[in-house]
């Protein structure tokens, strides 16, 4: 699906998750949207300001979360990577070196550690939602050989790169309009 908004990577793939439980956008409402205005508009000049904030995933209490680091093997990677998604949960990374991640921003251009959601996979392939080479952020393909590079790469730069599969909770969410 796609998301209900869509900024920066951290704050899409809190969105593409929670999409699947309707009751998130009340979530959203309820914590993350805030409308203030300056005592200007109240005379009548200027606008209301719209702030949407605190949509990271991790600070989110409503998904079930499960979290690996780069420094276990490669194959404990992958298996954490199939197995999250063939048990129903989208797989965010951070600290992977978008230079070598094909159809990713910076790809072949820059050394970019970032971040994006894994939605799915093939026999060769990760599906990944995250902005592609010319800023649209879709889901895109790109070959787990590629991904792995990037992988590879994080230490280099003196980071591990980290891997937190993530699914909704089934919970009804009101909404708060106080």
């Amino acid at each position: 699906k796609s998301p209900k908004l869509s900024t920066y990577h951290f704050e899409t793939t809190a969105c593409i998750v929670g999409c699947n439980n309707p009751a998130f956008e009340n979530w959203i409402h309820n914590n993350c949207v805030n409308i203030s205005c300056g005592e200007l508009f109240l005379e009548g000049f200027g606008s209301l300001k719209l702030i949407i904030d605190n949509t990271e995933y991790y600070k989110i209490p409503y998904f079930e979360k499960k979290r690996i680091s780069a420094a276990y093997s490669r194959s404990e990677f992958e298996e954490f990577i199939k197995d999250s998604i063939n048990q129903g949960y989208y797989v965010a990374f951070n600290n992977v070196d978008d230079f070598y991640v094909e159809n990713k921003t910076w790809y072949g251009r820059r050394h970019f550690l970032h971040d994006g959601l894994i939605v799915g996979y093939d026999k060769e392939k990760y599906y990944i939602a995250a902005y592609d080479s010319v800023w649209v952020h879709r889901v895109f393909e790109t070959s787990q050989k590629a991904f792995f590079e990037g992988v590879d790469a994080a230490p280099e730069l003196e980071k591990y790169s980290n891997l937190t599969s993530l699914k909704v909770i089934d919970e009804t969410i009101n909404l708060n309009i106080y």
